[in-house]
């Protein structure tokens, strides 16, 4: 009976254990992310969102979220994880809006994704929802420092191609995980 015990306390450690891994990691991924960027006007296009979805995609709902939380934690004690440099004030800034969204984004691409993993248009469907999500932060940010047109002329529209190209590269990206798996329990199966 102890034995088992121990057994199960250890499995919960380890479980946990590598959720936390995945978790840092994610916020590593993020902030690696952010650090690829073409400065546009007063928001940078970066590869921030493909990281979110990514995340969303691979780690599911909860713990994508938390990677955000945590990359964004980082972001607030100052750490130099955004693409405005170390500045705990970084939710004050024209890209606040944008980087408040993102674990909300990420929790719902996840549980989106999840309802149905192998379809590629609904896995499209669950990322668009996150970028939506993503875009009306950022744009109602964005109304507090130039008005309802210029929100829409420098945070939405030059964003929009990259947007999608972004939901193209993760949605194949998702397609090609799960032909691997697919592959590797197929050749699993066949050797027992």
């Amino acid at each position: 009976m102890l034995a088992r015990a121990k057994r199960c306390f250890l499995s919960n450690v380890q479980i946990h254990l590598f959720s936390m891994i995945k978790v840092i990691l994610g916020s590593a991924l993020l902030s690696l992310c952010a650090r690829i960027q073409i400065p546009l006007t007063s928001v940078p296009m970066t590869l921030q969102t493909l990281g979110i979805f990514t995340l969303a995609l691979f780690l599911g709902g909860r713990q994508a979220c938390l990677a955000t939380l945590f990359y964004l934690m980082q972001a607030t004690l100052g750490l130099p994880v955004v693409t405005v440099g170390s500045c705990p004030l970084w939710f004050l800034g024209t890209t606040g809006g944008y980087l408040l969204a993102m674990p909300l984004a990420a929790y719902v691409i996840g549980v989106l994704a999840k309802k149905n993993p192998t379809s590629l248009v609904w896995t499209a469907f669950a990322i668009f929802c996150g970028q939506c999500i993503i875009f009306v932060s950022g744009y109602c940010f964005l109304l507090r420092f130039f008005g309802f047109e210029k929100a829409l002329l420098v945070g939405i529209l030059p964003f929009l191609p990259a947007a999608g190209l972004k939901l193209i590269i993760a949605t194949f990206m998702k397609k090609g995980y799960l032909a691997c798996l697919h592959t590797f329990s197929n050749r699993l199966q066949s050797k027992s």
